[in-house]
């Protein structure tokens, strides 16, 4: 078993999470890229490939294959391994969502706000950001091959954020909760700063990729990692809300995840 070889494969997945054939128009590849997919597509073993298939399982990680004749955006007989998180598998350190929650943490008067109040904003955000590049273009969280028509820009996605909590200012008779005290408690809640450090941290772990000045793109990588959380919770946030089955709000999926992870339902610390 070559060992040096899977040892260049499993840290080049770890630092980039995407080893590529090929670079796209506009882009470039990394350092001795092309010549580890190579090794992978062609001279590794069945022995090797399940060995190395199971040792990322363990770690919380899968790895998956995509070429030009599946997926738009790939060279033309070119093809992308992603390593992707798998919730069913323990752990990984891509689980941390600690840097995410930095990402949006604001100063308050003199002191930085709450750990626990800037995991909400983070689900907002988050949640916000996926109603752009699902519900908004009427694609299914399935639909890993729609990743290039998930543009936004970044205004788009302070507005959805603003609305959001607008829209719960509006309603009289809300249930109080902790969520709804957190988001609305604030006459300056910093939306423009929460978001532009967020879409800098998207971009920094792969998930979206900046296409011109404020404009940004999910990833293949991204686009993957959505299809196969539904599978490993993401799915109970994606379930219709109550009322005339209508589409899930950021604001009611992030109320909903937290009430899970208090349930157990889902990870105490969810991946962003």
């Amino acid at each position: 078993m070559k060992g040096y070889e899977l040892g260049r494969i499993f840290g080049f997945l770890m630092a980039n999470r995407v080893l590529r054939s090929a670079s796209g128009a506009g882009q470039r590849l990394k350092t001795d890229e092309a010549e580890i997919a190579q090794f992978w597509e062609i001279q590794a073993s069945e022995e090797e490939r399940l060995f190395f298939d199971a040792f990322l399982g363990s770690q919380g990680f899968k790895l998956v294959r995509y070429d030009s004749f599946e997926m738009e955006g790939i060279p033309k007989d070119q093809y992308v391994y992603l390593l992707v998180r798998d919730g069913r598998g323990d752990l990984s350190p891509w689980a941390d969502s600690d840097q995410a929650v930095e990402a949006v943490r604001c100063k308050l008067e003199k002191s930085l706000e709450p750990k626990d109040s800037a995991r909400v904003w983070l689900a907002l955000i988050w949640f916000s950001m996926l109603h752009l590049q699902y519900p908004r273009i009427a694609r299914g969280f399935s639909e890993v091959s729609e990743y290039q028509r998930a543009v936004f820009d970044k205004d788009q996605l302070a507005e959805a954020v603003r609305e959001a909590l607008e829209k719960q200012r509006s309603i009289q008779d809300a249930q109080p909760s902790v969520i709804r005290e957190i988001l609305l408690s604030t006459d300056k809640p910093q939306i423009p700063n929460r978001v532009n450090r967020f879409l800098a941290h998207m971009e920094s772990i792969g998930h979206l990729q900046k296409t011109e000045a404020g404009i940004y793109q999910q990833t293949l990588l991204a686009a993957a990692e959505i299809a196969m959380g539904l599978e490993d919770g993401l799915g109970l946030l994606a379930e219709a809300d109550d009322e005339a089955d209508e589409i899930p709000t950021p604001f009611g999926q992030t109320e909903r995840a937290f009430e899970l992870a208090e349930e157990s339902e889902i990870g105490q610390e969810p991946e962003f």
